[in-house]
Formats: C-alpha cells, sequence, structure tokens
C-alpha cells in the first residue's frame, strides 16, 4: 500500500506529516515516523458499527 501511495505522491512529507486517505468508505492515516522520510505509518481507523455507537438514550454514569 505504501509503495502504491508514494507512486502517486500521497505519502506524508515535512510540508504535511499527516495525510488522511478514505479507501474503500474506511479512513486511514499516513503519518511519518521519527525514522525519517521512508519511516511511515499507515494506520487503519475502522468505522464505529451501530452497535458500538454510545447509546444517547441511556444516561452517563
Amino acid at each position: 500500500m505504501l509503495s502504491k501511495l508514494g507512486r502517486w505522491g500521497l505519502l506524508p512529507d515535512a510540508a504535511q506529516p499527516v495525510k488522511q486517505y478514505d479507501i474503500r468508505g474506511e479512513r486511514y492515516f499516513a503519518i511519518m515516523g521519527p525514522g525519517g522520510p521512508n519511516d511511515v505509518r499507515l494506520i487503519h481507523e475502522p468505522r464505529m458499527a451501530p452497535t458500538d455507537a454510545p447509546d444517547a438514550r441511556s444516561p452517563s454514569r
């Protein structure tokens, strides 16, 4: 995945160290790591399933 993002010029760099992508309806982030330009971390942030959503009707404790 990172090689494809690199070919398309979509990897993070010093000017933009965090980039966000939507891939097939899922959210991903590419973040520059401390190891330099070849240290890129791709993080998947899954969508919250309707059953995982907090119930707005129940009071918080």
